[in-house]
């Protein structure tokens, strides 16, 4: 039996499906959400351009004309769906209203680790020109006064300022990697006498970012079936960059989410089944468009 006619999209559901958030997750605070309407189109690549106009009149004269140097580039959005059913064993036995809340979580759950892999994919020197490997001498984790973070996190953001013409105001530590920064001598040395717990937040006020995420995501990389092999979803690369207060097609920033605004949670009866079906499904792609505004740092661990 063809259950189109019956597909429909709930808006409880997908009101849910919006407001989840997983704590250890950050791609949604790596790069803006920008909404779009059509599932591939362009967008605009702001180009560097600090070249001085003229911009002295004569009486009478016309104004000079300036505008933005730009180029364009393009996002595809990719549709990711998963889909799981409520059997009507399932609902004599539990609270319905929790089932479908429960599951449409899940769901969303799955398909965000999917976004977090994809912005964590990003962050590789062939995604970011501006990047240093760092050697076994300089890795945060070998804990000498040639491996200390602060000038180097200092590097990143001059380089980025100067490239960029926008000052940092983002930097992403993977957890593994702030474990080793907040017990390096060096960083121990600057404020051993203002506190004796060493945070994110003032990791952020000595390398002067406004704002440091930390991402805890692990991904279980071994086949169904297999004996689970769990790793660091985002590794050991550092990041510092600039990335826009708010989204906007004509505002620049180091990458951006692009994603669609349609509904996310579509449900349907699956008599075969003898259950309701719930299907959550989100259409992005997540994209550097400024490489210029960011500077990777990689290999900061042994």
């Amino acid at each position: 039996m063809d259950n189109s006619a019956l597909v429909h999209v709930d808006q409880l559901l997908s009101g849910i499906s919006i407001k989840y958030r997983n704590t250890n997750f950050v791609a949604m605070e790596v790069f803006p959400e920008l909404q779009v309407a059509k599932d591939s189109d362009k967008y605009r690549i702001y180009d560097r351009n600090f070249r001085l106009p003229e911009t002295a009149r004569a009486n009478k004269a016309e104004a000079r004309e300036h505008s933005f140097a730009v180029s364009t580039g393009t996002y595809t959005l990719e549709e990711h769906a998963l889909v799981d059913y409520i059997t009507d064993r399932d609902k004599s036995n539990y609270d319905l209203s929790d089932l479908r809340a429960d599951t449409t979580e899940e769901l969303t759950d799955k398909i965000l680790q999917r976004m977090e892999k994809s912005v964590a994919d990003l962050f590789t020197s062939t995604s970011w020109s501006q990047n240093v490997s760092l050697s076994a001498a300089q890795q945060w984790s070998s804990d000498t006064t040639t491996s200390n973070p602060i000038p180097q996190m200092d590097t990143a953001g001059t380089v980025v300022m100067e490239n960029s013409g926008y000052e940092k105001n983002i930097g992403i530590i993977p957890h593994r990697a702030m474990i080793a920064a907040k017990n390096h001598t060096s960083i121990i040395d600057r404020i051993k006498y203002t506190s004796v717990d060493i945070t994110p937040a003032m990791l952020a006020g000595l390398f002067d970012l406004p704002k440091l995420l930390v991402p805890k995501a692990v991904i279980d990389t071994a086949a169904e079936g297999v004996a689970s092999s769990i790793s660091p979803l985002w590794g050991d690369n550092v990041f510092v960059g600039y990335r826009a207060e708010r989204a906007g097609p004509l505002k620049p920033s180091a990458g951006y989410v692009f994603r669609s605004n349609k509904a996310l949670v579509k449900s349907w009866r699956e008599e075969k089944r003898s259950a309701d079906a719930i299907e959550v499904g989100m259409l992005y792609q997540a994209k550097v468009v400024a490489s210029l505004a960011g500077y990777l740092i990689k290999d900061t661990l042994a």
